[in-house]
């Protein structure tokens, strides 16, 4: 194995500890930073692999009950969960991509939330365009069923919220 894909391999270790890893009561906030299952992270080809779920319903799940809430979590719960798990993601990705920036195609490059990880919302939007324009092989289809949505402008807006960094991370 080559020097880098050791690198890329250590770099999806942290990104994944990150994106899961719950925060030290200590700093006065919820310690459950997000509602994300991280399954797998490793090198692979060359690239980083970290395979997820935003909002995974186990996370979903304890994060309601850590609440004081009985039963099962109301659809905006959920949402709100996936929103905030939509930025996390983003964060964790793009704060390593600040760290080593000549290294962005290897760390997000296959990331399982691609949509989530581009430069700005200019490079976000001409992706969508791109999947409007893709009516033959239903790209758009495939992100709109990923992402939950049934229309391209909700989730065209979606996106702007969490490319937006005014609002905050943690709910």
């Amino acid at each position: 194995m080559k020097q880098k894909e050791i690198y890329v391999g250590t770099l999806a270790a942290y990104i994944a500890a990150r994106m899961q890893h719950p925060r030290p009561r200590s700093n006065g906030h919820n310690a459950r930073v997000s509602t994300i299952r991280v399954d797998q992270h490793k090198e692979k080809f060359g690239a980083m692999r970290i395979y997820c779920t935003l909002a995974h319903e186990d996370e979903v799940l304890a994060k309601w009950h850590e609440k004081n809430n009985a039963g099962d979590p109301d659809a905006k719960f959920i949402a709100d969960c996936f929103l905030a798990d939509a930025r996390w993601y983003r964060a964790c990705y793009m704060d390593m991509v600040n760290i080593v920036p000549n290294m962005y195609e290897k760390i997000c490059g296959q990331a399982d939330y691609s949509e989530l990880l581009k430069e700005d919302v200019a490079a976000l939007d001409k992706r969508m365009d791109e999947y409007v324009n893709d009516l033959g092989n239903n790209s758009m289809q495939y992100v709109l069923t990923r992402y939950g949505f049934s229309d391209a402008d909700e989730l065209r807006a979606w996106f702007h919220k969490v490319y937006d960094q005014d609002n905050a991370f943690f709910t």
